[in-house]
């Protein structure tokens, strides 16, 4: 769904799914997608936090804080820099 630009659809189903499944990384990365793709950049980072806290692998660690680093870097919609 996220690829075909339905992110209000995504991100009730992420939701439903972490809902569902609190204990899971995966559920929780996708949770933070979908709340990226909507332009949620804190619940984003919240939930990459989340996926870090239930990886079991260094890998993923690596993986989500370079996620949360861009989203801290990306300008929020509608504010430009001077």
């Amino acid at each position: 769904m996220l690829a075909t630009g339905k992110t209000a659809d995504a991100l009730e189903l992420a939701k439903t799914l972490a809902d569902d499944a609190p204990k899971s990384e995966g559920a929780a990365a996708l949770l933070a997608r979908a709340h990226r793709a909507s332009g949620h950049r804190i619940e984003a980072a919240q939930n990459y936090a989340r996926a870090i806290e239930l990886s079991e692998t260094p890998r993923a660690f690596l993986i989500y804080t370079d996620a949360i680093r861009e989203i801290s870097a990306l300008e929020p919609r509608g504010v430009k820099q001077p």
